[in-house]
């Protein structure tokens, strides 16, 4: 009897054990907003889809508390998600006519999984700004970081300019990532609707409900070599 029962306390502990292992494996898991099972392909892992609207409102959550992190950290305006949606179905126009432009500053991997309809490129609106008249450019990457720095660095370079363009720039808060919880559209490669997103890496995997999340296996790596093109010029 007396074996039995230390076998039995000690069953008792291991199970309670296991418990406990299992719920701090879940709290890191909603910390981190990485819901659904992975499948690797590639050099990219893709995420089920989120299946809850608790599961939504705890990734927003998560996005904003990142965002958040470093929202003081570029010299830019900042513009929601449901503020560009609305002007996006108003037509675009903005006050006195002001076009909309919107840049996605990511690589063309991410692009390629899918991007804000009408967004271009980095390179493609370089080459248009000059043509396109008054604007107001929202640029925007994964969570907005990226796409914080390259909109200061665009405002800079705009005001030592002697082009008399009328060009106001925001970096979109929450970008794309945002845009899902807003109930913004995406479009792939082809224009056609989507519900795949590029979250860059797990860590960043907070995109809204019924979406499926791609992102890098190592996303240290690709954002050390999107540095180095920023550095010596980016691939054309």
């Amino acid at each position: 009897p007396e074996s039995a029962t230390h076998g039995g306390r000690s069953s008792a502990r291991a199970t309670a054990a296991a418990n406990a292992a299992s719920r701090g494996a879940n709290a890191v898991s909603r910390a981190r907003c990485a819901r659904g099972g992975a499948r690797r392909g590639g050099g990219a892992v893709v995420r089920g889809m989120a299946s809850s609207s608790s599961s939504s409102s705890g990734k927003m959550s998560s996005l904003t508390a990142m965002c958040e992190e470093f929202r003081d950290k570029f010299d830019v305006e900042y513009v929601t998600a449901s503020e560009v949606l609305k002007r996006v179905r108003d037509g675009g126009d903005g006050v006195k006519g002001r076009a909309l432009a919107l840049v996605d500053v990511r690589g063309e991997e991410e692009r390629e999984t899918s991007r804000l309809p009408n967004a271009m490129s980095v390179e493609e609106y370089e080459a248009k700004r000059d043509s396109m008249g008054a604007h107001d450019c929202v640029c925007y990457c994964t969570i907005g970081y990226r796409s914080g720095a390259f909109a200061e660095k665009l405002a800079k370079s705009a005001s030592t300019r002697d082009d008399n363009v009328d060009v106001k720039y925001y970096n979109l808060y929450g970008s794309i990532l945002a845009w899902t919880h807003a109930g913004g559209e995406l479009v792939d490669a082809n224009g056609e609707p989507t519900k795949r997103v590029h979250t860059f890496g797990k860590q960043w995997d907070c995109a809204a409900e019924g979406y499926e999340s791609v992102y890098f296996k190592h996303p240290m790596a690709k954002g050390f070599g999107q540095m180095l093109r920023g550095w010596f010029g980016r691939k054309k």
